[in-house]
């Protein structure tokens, strides 16, 4: 095997760098399971109580929404705050492999 002139320190922090992202992506997926939670609910949550809750920033939270509508799932922004949206709830059905 050749050696690129790589040092193993190098390698050793590429690897926990890569280590790092994976944990990110997978405390993104906890927060969107949290966030379907909160948004199971009829009335609106604002984002501010959802950053505080999931101890994120607003921006996060508005990430993870988007995160979430790109996967299909139908969150709603009112002036009040997130919620499903019940128009397309259809769409999650069919997303979900459950539409009629």
């Amino acid at each position: 095997m050749e050696h690129d002139g790589t040092s193993v320190q190098e390698m050793t922090s590429r690897s926990q760098g890569m280590a790092g992202r994976l944990c990110a992506n997978e405390q993104a997926i906890v927060r969107c399971l949290k966030l379907l939670t909160y948004l199971s609910g009829t009335f609106p949550v604002p984002a501010s109580l959802l950053a505080a809750d999931l101890g994120v920033t607003e921006r996060t939270v508005r990430r993870d929404v988007a995160l979430l509508r790109s996967a299909g799932y139908p969150v709603l922004a009112t002036a009040d705050g997130y919620v499903r949206d019940e128009r397309r709830k259809a769409d999650l059905l069919r997303v979900l492999g459950l539409g009629l």
